[in-house]
């Protein structure tokens, strides 16, 4: 008879304790008045540093870290387009040049004389302290380009899995955006 009191009692407290919990969440809520999400755009992005930080921000907007990801643009693509110095040979009947249109950058196969628009650069990953590999937008996903920048011998370069093709494999997905990172 004492077990069952004591079971009963104890379900209540549950019970009660649990009522409690629900009141004070739904408290917390009606107390809001913005989002956490506007809470947080006070503080968040480096925009909003410039005014009591500026000497380090100035500073920063020169960092691996800052540069390791950005949308494709002439200033900061290290590699030279200049006829000569802007090509990848994979054999001497295949080579990719890289070359500079009104539209944008691309790596452009050369494959016994006909030519094919390998991949538009997009996204360059890489501040080019160490290099940049380029990556390009096709049906809502970004690709790898074949070709990348070494920048410590100043050349256009092949990735290993890119060893006898100038295609583009898979869709990198967004954990994989961390492993073609270099600064």
């Amino acid at each position: 008879m004492n077990l069952r009191i004591s079971s009963i009692v104890l379900l209540f407290i549950f019970c009660c304790f649990f009522v409690l919990v629900q009141c004070i969440n739904r408290g917390n809520k009606n107390n809001e008045t913005e989002p956490l999400s506007s809470q947080y755009m006070k503080y968040a992005g480096t925009a909003s540093c410039i005014s009591c930080h500026k000497n380090i921000y100035d500073s920063f907007l020169t960092t691996g870290h800052y540069l390791t990801s950005q949308n494709a643009d002439s200033g900061i693509i290290k590699g030279s387009f200049e006829t000569g110095r802007n090509v990848y040979r994979y054999n001497p009947n295949t080579f990719v040049s890289m070359e500079k249109k009104d539209s944008g950058f691309y790596e452009i196969e050369h494959k016994y004389g006909a030519t094919n628009t390998v991949g538009r650069f997009d996204v360059i990953i890489g501040s080019g302290i160490r290099g940049q590999t380029f990556l390009t937008w096709k049906n809502n996903n970004l690709f790898q380009l074949p070709v990348s920048y070494l920048s410590s011998i100043h050349e256009w370069v092949n990735k290993v899995k890119y060893i006898h093709i100038t295609k583009y494999y898979s869709a990198i997905r967004r954990n994989e955006l961390l492993t073609h990172a270099t600064t």
